[in-house]
């Protein structure tokens, strides 16, 4: 990137920020009557700004990772 460019150093702040996983679980909730419920959940701190908009971002990221995950025990459990 820096021989493409006019400036000696490029550095974007908004790169220096992290989005760090601090626990994850998933947990079975009875529902009665045979049923059961898969519920998942994860802490996580954001830090990279702005943060209401990364945390659009982080939210979809989490979530498509629960629902990938829900899935996959689903298939297995219907088998």
């Amino acid at each position: 990137m820096g021989r493409d460019s006019p400036y000696a150093r490029i550095h974007p702040p908004h790169l220096d920020g992290t989005l760090r996983s601090l626990r994850g679980e998933f947990r079975l909730e009875q529902l009665g009557g045979a049923r059961t419920r898969l519920v998942g959940t994860t802490w996580y701190v954001l830090d990279i700004g702005p943060r209401s908009y990364w945390r659009l971002w982080s939210d979809a990221l989490i979530q498509a990772i629960h629902s990938r995950v829900l899935r996959h025990i689903a298939r297995l459990a219907e088998r």
